[in-house]
């Protein structure tokens, strides 16, 4: 959050804060621990974004790419926005006509990708190829057995140009493919 919300930490003082946190626990205990951007005592995570959906779709990827258990908040996935107590705690909005129906179809999309790469992303040793303060860069691989996945965050106001990027691309936001260019905001998760 620090990082990409509030921006009052660099990457690399994140990545060191993670792998901090890494490094207190046995990996199985790694394994199950319990991820998650927003709760009932926090703002929900589009009202800490400003809104900003790109952004709040950009952290729950990196959420999903991290060791330990993706963990949504309720209406998380529907666009629910919400102050610290008690606007956090809104009852949930049933009525479909008023739930964000992309955002719901990409928190899907992130549930359908940790499902089908369980194992690399459950048990995958976790590699930070590039983290650049100055760029925004973040580039992370996620490598267990044959498997690997790759993401690379663009955390910065600018666009970055990526002239070589490696792997299938399974999903992505922002990415222009004949430019080689990655939007601020923009994420790619290659396999």
């Amino acid at each position: 959050m620090n990082v990409l919300v509030k921006k009052t930490l660099t990457a690399s003082e994140m990545v060191s804060a993670l792998n901090e946190q890494l490094m207190l626990y046995r990996r199985q205990t790694n394994e199950v621990m319990f991820n998650a951007m927003d709760t009932h005592d926090t703002a929900r995570l589009l009202t800490l974004c400003q809104g900003d959906q790109r952004l709040q779709k950009q952290i729950l990827t990196f959420m999903f790419m991290q060791i330990g258990a993706p963990c949504l908040y309720y209406g998380t996935e529907v666009g629910m926005a919400g102050g610290y107590d008690p606007g956090c705690r809104a009852c949930m909005i049933w009525d479909t006509a008023k739930q964000n129906r992309q955002m719901l179809q990409f928190v899907r999309q992130l549930v359908h990708f940790r499902r089908n790469y369980a194992a690399v992303l459950s048990q995958g040793q976790l590699i930070w190829k590039l983290v650049d303060d100055q760029t925004g860069l973040i580039i992370l691989q996620r490598k267990w057995k044959e498997q690997q996945i790759t993401a690379i965050f663009n955390h910065s106001q600018q666009q970055q140009l990526l002239p070589q990027t490696k792997g299938q691309l399974l999903f992505s936001q922002g990415w222009e493919q004949t430019t080689k260019v990655l939007k601020a905001e923009g994420f790619m998760i290659l396999k």
